[in-house]
């Protein structure tokens, strides 16, 4: 997160020498953080689903809802309504489609 950034130490920064590299580092990052989080990561998860990079929010909000089912969805359901005054709500509906087509086994209705 960019505010997390500034304020960190310049030695516990990871620099990158080609700038276009940096979206794939941190879908990377993301992604392996999100493969290995569990039940006691849900808050970081949740921070995760408002990324501004959808697959990033999408894999994060899988991972909610593969973890705690049904209330995952309730709960960033209700991230959709204080989300919406920063401007993040479409992200994080995006997000939620998908982890709801998932869960209720939507897709193997086509």
């Amino acid at each position: 997160m960019p505010r997390e950034r500034r304020s960190a130490r310049k030695s516990d920064l990871l620099a990158l020498k080609t700038i276009h590299n940096r979206s794939l580092y941190i879908r990377l990052a993301a992604y392996g953080a999100i493969g290995c989080a569990d039940e006691r990561d849900a808050a970081y998860l949740e921070r995760l689903g408002l990324h501004d990079f959808q697959l990033v929010a999408r894999a994060a909000a899988l991972r909610l809802v593969r973890l705690f089912g049904e209330a995952a969805i309730q709960r960033l359901a209700d991230h959709i309504d204080e989300s919406r005054e920063k401007r993040q709500a479409q992200s994080l509906a995006d997000a939620l489609r998908y982890a709801e087509i998932e869960f209720y086994g939507c897709a193997k209705l086509w």
